[in-house]
């Protein structure tokens, strides 16, 4: 928890260090890598680059150094990606922000199967209202509720994410294209929502706490045990 609160107060910090705080700029950066005290001022007359001074004045205070005084004080170019790029691939709250989003877009698919069963004969009347054959309907439930699991326990992510996000959008095409309609524009563009979703999933992957992730390892281990 005090991890994520000092992402969020350093990003936070260093954008309101970066544009609204004007007042001070210096000559020399180099100068400012190791400043005196906590509250050292520079003499205005010092001007040449405002936003070297605050990226790096803001590295020396910056709350992950709270926790470790030893973190090196990062250079201007890597403060500028640190702002970019505030969440590592690789690291454990980057795999745990992946299964927590597949929880979220695996949730609705396996509900509305679960909902498709439980009211098997309204849903295939409006299926076939729409123009489609009611015969489709065992289809549409097995895709979302086997789609929805492998999506949840993260198996062949990738491939199943771009079939669901295929099906969001037919889906919005098919039966929310009535966008006169409120109710209709928003369940539209919720569809819409859900394939860029699946689409930013499947260019990413399911991350470490997946069932991909242990049989990438298992084919590492078995690759490396043959050579």
């Amino acid at each position: 928890m005090m991890l994520c609160m000092s992402y969020v107060l350093s990003v936070w910090g260093r954008l309101y260090i970066i544009l609204v705080s004007p007042s001070l700029k210096v000559k020399s950066v180099s100068s400012l890598s190791q400043p005196k005290t906590r509250f050292h001022s520079y003499n205005k007359n010092e001007v040449s680059d405002f936003y070297k001074f605050y990226i790096i004045k803001w590295n020396v205070y910056s709350p992950h150094r709270l926790f470790n005084k030893e973190l090196p004080i990062l250079s201007t170019e890597e403060s500028i990606m640190n702002i970019i790029n505030i969440i590592n691939p690789s690291s454990t709250f980057s795999s745990l922000a992946s299964l927590f989003g597949r929880v979220g877009l695996s949730a609705i698919f396996i509900l509305a199967a679960v909902n498709k069963i439980q009211f098997y004969e309204g849903n295939a009347a409006y299926m076939a209202s729409s123009g489609l054959p009611s015969e489709l309907l065992p289809l549409v439930i097995a895709f979302e509720l086997i789609g929805g699991l492998f999506i949840l326990i993260g198996a062949f992510t990738q491939l199943t994410a771009l079939a669901f996000a295929g099906f969001s959008l037919v889906s919005a095409l098919l039966f929310h294209f009535d966008l006169a309609d409120q109710i209709q524009f928003l369940m539209f563009f919720k569809n819409i929502a859900m394939a860029g979703g699946f689409l930013a999933l499947a260019a990413t992957g399911a991350g470490d706490f997946s069932v991909d992730k242990k049989l990438n390892n298992s084919r590492l281990i078995k690759v490396k045990g043959e050579s």
